[in-house]
């Protein structure tokens, strides 16, 4: 944890964690367990990923459902110093191409992209070439099928996690009901001392 603690002071400027951010953390870090982080909008989330993405040898891969959302987070990322990158369809194909080179040779340490990419075989291929680290799961109750927000292509990533052999998985989500998270937590074998939720959970 002393990578952690140096990366948070150094890259994002604090001087500590915030709620469980820590336990959380600890148990991606140290324990290389699965987790489901469970906080409110504003909460802290995106540092449980973001950290260990650069205490990490391998790619975080960031599975993000809305492209404002990942143009949001890389461009503040970027600002911090941090080699991020997004892959979605806005880019030009000389971008993409760019892009996958940057991952593929190990520049990038976090990379962006919507669930949908995994339907990508191109995309697929390049994931085969490369050690997944840390897969962060963002607005992970949409794997939730009978949910309002349900998207089928939420369903193909536990499956890609186990296929590529993926070193740990963090699920995020906001909105989760009790439902939906005991829906996560089956379909990334993430154990209840894996669950991390802030009082307004409870």
């Amino acid at each position: 944890m002393e990578k952690a603690y140096q990366v948070l002071r150094e890259t994002f400027g604090l001087s500590s964690f915030r709620l469980s951010q820590e336990a959380v953390i600890r148990r991606l870090l140290v324990d290389e367990e699965n987790a489901l982080v469970l906080y409110p909008t504003g909460g802290g989330k995106s540092l449980t990923y973001q950290l260990p993405a650069l205490c990490l040898d391998g790619l975080t891969l960031v599975i993000s459902p809305l492209i404002s959302l990942m143009k949001d987070q890389t461009d503040r990322l970027k600002a911090l110093g941090v080699k991020v990158d997004n892959l979605d369809s806005t880019l030009t194909p000389e971008q993409a191409i760019k892009v996958k080179e940057r991952v593929q040779s190990g520049k990038t340490k976090l990379l962006y992209v919507a669930p949908e990419r995994l339907n990508n075989e191109g995309f697929m291929m390049l994931m085969t070439q490369v050690k997944i680290s840390l897969l962060a799961v963002d607005e992970s109750h949409c794997i939730a099928q009978w949910g309002a927000t349900f998207r089928p292509d939420y369903l193909k990533i536990a499956r890609f996690a186990e296929e590529m052999d993926v070193d740990r998985v963090l699920c995020l989500t906001a909105t989760a009901t009790i439902s939906d998270a005991e829906d996560i937590c089956t379909n990334f074998h993430i154990a209840p001392e894996g669950v991390f939720r802030t009082p307004f959970y409870s």
